[in-house]
């Protein structure tokens, strides 16, 4: 949960722009200009490569980094001129089956852009049928889980002042929402996340486990 984030540092370090060759819009995925909200992070998935790099362009982030995760997919990152936030996408058989977004802030930044990401995934998956995993975990390093997101909010608030760790996630038989803050004391970083899963698209040996939140986000702090 801790581990060295060089990869994510070197997105954030990395300042490039690369010129990209202008796709056609796809049609059925009608919101063009990428953010963090899920609705734009679920448009990115279900499309080409070359569809996600066209989208990125416009909006001035170009990919500094890419790595595969065996013969499965392949997890790319891209960065624009603020090193505070990026994008980060996961393809597999050229296709897009996940959108997450990292931003790096203050402590008071980053816990109210947690608390938004949270609610937005819960607001989200209101009324579906879903799996729902979450992890709190405080500066000493006492960890706890919790099966509804209700529980989760309410010891979030008890503890938010002295939070390391805390995520939750949201998955149902076709899709996915996960919502992440992450204090690394080593280097004195917080980092959050928000991200959506297409399932259509993903390998399906990555839900097998019941810990679908690190099987989620373990890509992510790979070096």
């Amino acid at each position: 949960m801790k581990q060295t984030k060089l990869i994510l540092l070197a997105l954030f370090g990395l300042f490039l722009f690369n010129s990209c060759k202008d796709k056609d819009p796809e049609p059925t995925n009608p919101i063009t200009a990428v953010s963090n909200s899920i609705a734009s992070l679920k448009s990115m998935t279900g499309i080409s490569l070359d569809q996600a790099v066209a989208k990125f362009t416009t909006i001035g982030y170009a990919q500094v980094t890419s790595f595969p995760v065996g013969d499965e997919f392949i997890v790319r990152f891209f960065a624009g001129s603020d090193s505070t936030n990026g994008y980060m996408i996961y393809e597999s058989k050229g296709v897009i089956f996940f959108c997450g977004y990292l931003g790096n802030k203050d402590k008071a930044t980053s816990l109210s852009n947690f608390e938004k990401y949270s609610q937005d995934c819960n607001s989200y998956m209101t009324g579906k049928d879903f799996i729902f995993e979450s992890e709190l975990e405080n500066l000493e390093g006492e960890s706890l889980s919790f099966t509804t997101h209700q529980e989760f909010i309410t010891q979030y608030l008890a503890i938010k002042l002295n939070l390391q760790y805390a995520s939750e996630s949201w998955l149902t038989a076709i899709e996915g929402v996960v919502a992440e803050y992450d204090y690394d004391d080593e280097d004195e970083t917080i980092q959050t996340f928000i991200a959506y899963i297409n399932r259509e698209y993903a390998p399906a040996d990555m839900f097998e486990e019941k810990a679908i939140i690190k099987n989620i986000l373990k890509y992510k702090k790979t070096k």
